[in-house]
């Protein structure tokens, strides 16, 4: 895996969290499921900036045919060669705003504000991001108070992306380096950062690619096969996704799905 960082400059909406507001860093224990601390190396509780920057999709089918998915995509491949970048786990970081698919903890993008009818790219840092107005962009003209930025604005984000270089959860990761503040938008109220079954359960990406009716394939995805039965055994209930696949409960949990989420997909005829 190579040790460089590759820099996409990205041009957006902020629609979730906000670059210069640092959040407490928590994780899902294996053994307990609850949330618990990430401490830093100094043995604190580590924090980070979260933001999501909605791109609009300009008529595009797949995030990975723009010209800053590419080089998204490019990189993921690179540092993941064994294929793991195709499966559908794989943390790209990136959302369809059209998606109905809910996430693990039952949000659907395309009722979030600001999200349809653009790529979704969560942005996350433990460094501070230098933020700057449009044409001030020596050092000491940086952003101080972070109230003149507001969730709803438009922004362009110098982004560092590599893999993350994970065995068990491989993806990619999207650092925000610099943010320029290009122009007032209309204020979203934000729900904040993402929860930490968002963040480390991969969020609305990861579950089974599915695409919403007229916005374009999504990577495929075969279902397993059905497990045989027998004449006495009850036939299995499948539960459809918007693109017209079927999964069993079972396969859905195991991806992730919430089995209230699972329990409110309509159930294949």
């Amino acid at each position: 895996m190579s040790n460089t960082i590759t820099e996409v400059l990205l041009e957006g909406r902020i629609v979730m969290g906000h670059p210069m507001i640092r959040n407490k860093v928590t994780k899902i224990d294996p053994q307990t499921k609850q949330e618990v601390p990430v401490l830093n190396a100094e043995g604190v509780q580590a924090t980070e900036s979260y933001f999501a920057l909605a791109i609009p999709k300009n008529g595009s089918q797949d995030w990975r045919t723009t010209d800053w998915g590419k080089i998204i995509y490019d990189r993921g491949v690179q540092d993941f060669p064994r294929g793991e970048h195709g499966a559908p786990t794989f943390a790209w970081k990136i959302t369809d705003g059209d998606s109905l698919i809910p996430n693990k903890v039952g949000k659907v993008p395309a009722t979030r504000e600001g999200w349809p009818g653009n790529w979704i790219i969560n942005c996350t840092t433990r460094f501070n991001i230098s933020c700057y107005h449009v044409g001030k962009y020596d050092p000491l003209q940086q952003i101080a108070n972070d109230n003149e930025i507001k969730t709803g604005d438009y922004a362009r984000v110098l982004i560092n992306v590599k893999g993350n270089e994970s065995t068990q959860s491989p993806g990619v990761y999207i650092n925000p380096k610099m943010l320029e503040l290009s122009r007032a938008g209309e204020p979203i109220i934000s729900e904040g950062g993402p929860s930490a079954s968002e963040v480390f359960g991969n969020g609305a990406t990861q579950a089974p690619a599915a695409s919403v009716p007229g916005a374009g394939p999504a990577a495929p995805l075969a279902p397993p096969p059905a497990p045989a039965h027998d004449l006495l055994q009850a036939p299995e209930v499948r539960y459809q996704l918007p693109d017209g696949s079927t999964w069993s409960k079972e396969q859905l949990v195991a991806v992730g799905y919430t089995e209230e989420v699972v329990a409110a997909l309509p159930k294949a005829s």
